[in-house]
């Protein structure tokens, strides 16, 4: 099941800094908003519909939706969470939807420019000196000043980012998402009037027309219903959600054939996250040795031995939350952020068919997979 959710007004969805009544003045805000943040309100909306609180605090939800302190039973999955166009609210018409997807960290562009076109990085051996664990680590060989830019690619252009070659390709500027700052003050509830020392701001965010909003995937509860009003972030904000058409995977099954043929004829490939990542090594995967050696058993029962090349990983964001349960902040972690990029090779007699079964579009994360952390993509390398 595919869902648009079209914002009624601005959102907010805060990162994970602090912002206690009365010590910080500012609410920083965090967009696109984490898959926890759409799981949430998917399970809320599924709880509004199937009976109330009760009925799910009496466990009566949990083959759907889990309990208020586990969903390992449950069968709800997210794949992901994306920024997504669809067509006027009554009339969506064939071909005007559309998926955007971070550009990929190992893509530049250059700096200072209105140009939107994209250069590669190479791996190669550099002539500077870094304290990066890598010995191969990603550069530019072109003579602009260039930097990773903020921005997003569509889906026929990630799709060519995935199966090469990575020249010719543009992204899209944000300015379709606007700032939208929010000032506040606390009242006292006795007198109606506002405290000292109160004020605040908020970042909230909202998209420049109403075409614009955001694309959830997810599967396990098809008796949600499709249509209606969703609570989303803070403030109390509503979106409208409406089935989504279009699938938000940039491969078919020829493509992945193909790069199948493709990462089995080279022997390396790269992982491309779609969604942030909470691995328990940082920037690296649990099972991911110091070597660089990574050993997997899929489900199916393969083998498969990789060989960590390099890594365009971008700074950390924040995944915490707040539990309603006990009343206190989850844990937080620090997650990959999505658009970062793994470069690896197949070593001894890895199957590569095998291989993209079980990376492409699966949610690889070490932490919180069911959520939608880890949503990745496989990719040849030019």
């Amino acid at each position: 099941m595919r869902l648009f959710l079209r914002p009624n007004d601005g959102l907010f969805f805060r990162d994970g800094r602090p912002f206690s009544s009365g010590q910080q003045t500012e609410g920083y805000s965090i967009f696109p908003p984490l898959p926890s943040t759409l799981m949430g309100a998917i399970r809320s909306a599924y709880i509004a519909q199937e009976g109330g609180l009760i009925d799910f605090l009496d466990g009566k939800m949990e083959p759907a939706i889990g309990t208020h302190t586990s969903m390992q039973k449950a069968s709800l999955q997210l794949r992901g969470v994306f920024v997504g166009q669809s067509g006027a609210i009554d009339s969506v018409k064939p071909g005007q939807d559309e998926v955007y997807y971070p550009v990929p960290r190992d893509l530049v562009a250059a700096k200072n420019s209105a140009d939107t076109k994209l250069f590669p990085l190479s791996v190669g051996k550099s002539d500077f000196y870094s304290n990066s664990r890598l010995e191969n680590p990603l550069t530019y060989q072109g003579d602009e000043v260039v930097v990773s830019p903020t921005g997003w690619l569509v889906q026929s252009q990630l799709r060519q980012f995935l199966l090469g070659p990575s020249s010719d390709l543009t992204y899209l500027k944000p300015d379709f998402i606007i700032d939208e700052p929010k000032i506040g003050i606390k009242r006292d509830t006795a007198t109606n009037t506002a405290e000292e020392g109160m004020l605040y701001r908020l970042a909230m965010k909202r998209f420049k027309t109403t075409d614009y909003g955001l694309v959830v995937d997810l599967s396990g509860i098809d008796q949600l219903a499709q249509e209606g009003l969703l609570r989303l972030g803070g403030e109390g904000k509503t979106c409208i959600r409406q089935p989504f058409d279009m699938r938000t995977n940039p491969l078919g099954d020829p493509d992945l054939k193909r790069l199948s043929e493709r990462v089995q004829e080279s022997r390396s490939f790269k992982l491309y996250l779609a969604t942030p990542a909470i691995f328990e090594q940082g920037w690296r995967p649990k099972c991911l040795g110091q070597d660089g050696i990574w050993k997997i058993i899929t489900n199916a029962g393969a083998g498969l031995q990789l060989q960590l090349i390099t890594a365009a990983v971008g700074n950390y964001i924040t995944a915490g939350g707040w539990s309603i349960e006990g009343g206190r902040a989850k844990t937080a972690y620090r997650a990959v952020p999505a658009g970062s990029v793994y470069y690896f090779k197949l070593l001894e007699d890895t199957c590569a068919t095998s291989l993209v079964d079980h990376f492409h579009n699966q949610n690889r994360s070490d932490l919180r997979r069911q959520e939608g952390f880890g949503l990745t993509y496989v990719g040849i390398t030019d």
